[in-house]
């Protein structure tokens, strides 16, 4: 089925794109289940703020530190094969963490060596299904199914992050089973797909071996070459920053308050009915909206929530102001996502996915360990709120910015050129 059929053809009647997505799925069940056992063992193992955000900034550091050879490697080799690796190696290591804790024999030294190998395995190939999805559709659908993958991300943490707090609620080992299944899966629907993931021939020298050294960091380049996507990816690592330090606060103070897991399952549930939420109306709200419109009204959102979560305890109080927030996550995401995607050209996708993922991966890291250390310095209130003002002067000075005036609503998005 060529791409023009495929434009014209629902997205789940396509084989290729439900393969696909059955396969990013599995993945991120795995994710979302063995991420949310993680998140947990940081504190239940070493009973300290400030070690349990050094796990996630160990964790961060190491992805950063191999997403460049991950981007490399997704655009040199068979993006299909690259899919059923990384859901066997990932199934790996949650089985091998699951078994040392049914043996009673985790430590906080252990627990950072998992953590090393689970950040090189995210670094690696964390990025390889998305890299792989311009691949499957067609370029007028690809708005549409980053929104409905933001989705199916909804509707997992709605069923994913409760499951894993009541199995953690009766073995730390049980989450990381069901993760090391789903990886599993992963690989087994990646052998059904059939459509040519491979990248595009140009990354090959005559001898057919990659040029690593000519252009292993021309994702990088890309950048410098492109002022709109520069900023672009500057704001999204404000925002990734500051909503995952607030989030962390947030699971820091709740544990440290003796709130069960099962409740913070269930702060996580309601997050997650809100990004679904945000899918199937939020989508068709802002479709015509401009960018700069998107950007302002998801800003005013996340400000506003997190800084009501400031002046409470009460578990079901954030679990709805973790609501409010996660309403526009999925109409902004999938308008940032799809913008950057259409602006790549297809042989560099997998190293200026890199790119991105390099700079997530060290927002994240600064965010988990500020996070720790802020809750110790300053409290729960202060925590939250330093943040948050660095976030919304940021996204004030940029609204004024043409990468952000200029960029054109999800329905004009099929008009965008590639850049060079």
């Amino acid at each position: 089925m060529s791409m023009d059929e495929c434009g014209e053809t629902p997205l789940m009647r396509q084989r290729e794109y439900r393969y696909w997505f059955l396969c990013d799925t599995s993945s991120q069940i795995g994710v979302v289940v063995g991420g949310f056992a993680f998140t947990l063992l940081g504190y239940t193992v070493t009973h300290n703020y400030v070690l349990s955000g050094l796990a996630g900034t160990l964790n961060s550091l190491v992805t950063a530190f191999m997403v460049i050879p991950g981007g490399i490697i997704s655009d040199y080799h068979d993006r299909r094969r690259l899919i059923i690796l990384s859901g066997a190696f990932a199934a790996a290591l949650d089985a091998a963490l699951a078994l040392t804790l049914l043996a009673g024999r985790m430590s906080a030294p252990l627990l950072f060596v998992f953590v090393t190998a689970n950040g090189a395995l995210s670094g690696l190939f964390s990025n390889t299904t998305n890299v792989a999805l311009p691949q499957v559709v067609g370029k007028n659908q690809l708005a549409d199914a980053t929104a409905a993958n933001q989705s199916r991300d909804a509707v997992l943490q709605l069923a994913a992050s409760p499951l894993a707090g009541l199995l953690y609620g009766v073995s730390a080992a049980l989450p990381l089973a069901v993760a090391c299944a789903s990886r599993a899966l992963q690989s087994v629907f990646g052998m059904a797909l059939r459509c040519d993931l491979r990248p595009h021939p140009r990354n090959h020298g005559e001898d057919g071996g990659p040029a690593v050294l000519r252009d292993g960091l021309e994702g990088a380049r890309w950048y410098a070459r492109n002022g709109r996507a520069r900023l672009i990816l500057l704001l999204i690592v404000v925002q990734v920053m500051v909503l995952s330090m607030c989030g962390t606060v947030v699971v820091l103070y709740q544990q440290s308050l003796g709130t069960t897991s099962l409740m913070l399952g269930v702060i996580q549930t309601f997050q997650g009915v809100g990004m679904l939420l945000g899918g199937v109306i939020g989508m068709r709200l802002v479709r015509e909206l401009a960018g700069r419109t998107v950007f302002v009204l998801t800003s005013l959102a996340f400000v506003t929530s997190f800084s009501l979560m400031s002046l409470t305890a009460s578990p079901w109080i954030l679990a709805l102001l973790g609501f409010c927030a996660s309403v526009p996550l999925i109409p902004l995401n999938s308008m940032i996502e799809t913008y950057l995607m259409l602006l790549i050209p297809i042989s560099l996708r997998g190293r200026v996915g890199a790119v991105n993922v390099l700079f997530m991966s060290v927002a994240q890291s600064v965010s988990s360990v500020a996070a720790g250390t802020l809750l110790h310095i300053v409290g729960y209130r202060g925590a939250l709120l330093l943040p948050l003002a660095i976030m919304f002067v940021v996204s004030m000075m940029a609204c004024s910015t043409p990468a952000i005036g200029g960029m054109p609503g999800l329905s004009r998005m099929d008009s965008l050129e590639t850049l060079s």
